[in-house]
């Protein structure tokens, strides 16, 4: 068990892991058992088995995604409107501000 503490210490002192160094407030524990890499957030106690820098990424991807999509329906919305209004005959010239707004 001493060894294995030791080999811990050696391990969080240069917080490095497959994926390079680690955020500061986090550290690196080994299971002694199978060698299984684990990440520690040294205030919450928090492991998770992923990078914290990948679990990082991932969030702001998804929320990225929820900014596309908002965007992607409204355009929707404005293109199914402009559909409508086609079927009932109601088209008109488009004005440079509204033809700036089909600009993709």
């Amino acid at each position: 068990a001493a060894e294995w503490k030791e080999s811990q210490l050696r391990a969080n002192a240069s917080c490095e892991g497959p994926l390079g160094r680690i955020p500061k407030g986090w550290r690196i524990e080994v299971d002694p058992l199978n060698g299984a890499e684990m990440y520690v957030h040294v205030k919450t106690g928090r492991q998770q088995s992923e990078h914290p820098s990948i679990t990082k990424i991932k969030r702001k991807l998804r929320q990225r995604m929820v900014v596309a999509q908002r965007q992607l329906n409204q355009r929707l919305g404005q293109i199914a409107a402009f559909c409508l209004r086609l079927k009932a005959g109601q088209t008109r010239k488009l004005t440079a501000l509204e033809k700036e707004k089909w600009v993709i």
